[in-house]
């Protein structure tokens, strides 16, 4: 595992208690995920955060791009992280990652949209190569 300061990752800083706490972490939080985490947003409620990630041990089965950017959210409360940029059909992530940090969540977070040019997104044919706009229900 690479140590904190080789990589970048995503920390939240609690003004209210003066505490810091690592969100870009594996499912049962006990260590940094191995990969780049970048770019986060937060729920207005405060409870979900929302970042790109190259992580590749985050034990998801159906993340199938190694180390490209894949779009996920963690809630805080329970330390769930979920993947949100699998394919159109949920059979695997698209195989060269989202490459995007545009991205919005809406206030509780149970919806995120992004864009991205990854034509396994849609179920449609898109071969423009351009930015398409993509929501996705954790």
């Amino acid at each position: 595992m690479k140590q904190l300061t080789e990589w970048a990752y995503v920390f939240l800083y609690r003004t209210d208690t003066g505490i810091t706490s690592h969100v870009s972490t594996v499912q049962d939080g006990s260590r940094a995920a191995n990969e780049l985490a970048s770019n986060p947003r937060i729920s207005a409620d405060g409870r979900h955060v929302v970042y790109p990630t190259r992580a590749t041990d985050l034990g998801f089965d159906n993340d199938t791009n190694g180390r490209f950017d894949d779009l996920v959210v963690k809630d805080l409360e329970t330390g769930t992280i979920t993947l949100l940029t699998a394919n159109h059909d949920g059979t695997g992530t698209s195989p060269t990652g989202i490459h995007t940090n545009h991205f919005a969540l809406s206030q509780d977070a149970s919806v995120v949209i992004y864009t991205t040019r990854e034509a396994s997104q849609s179920s449609l044919p898109d071969q423009n190569f351009r930015h398409d706009l993509f929501f996705s229900r954790p």
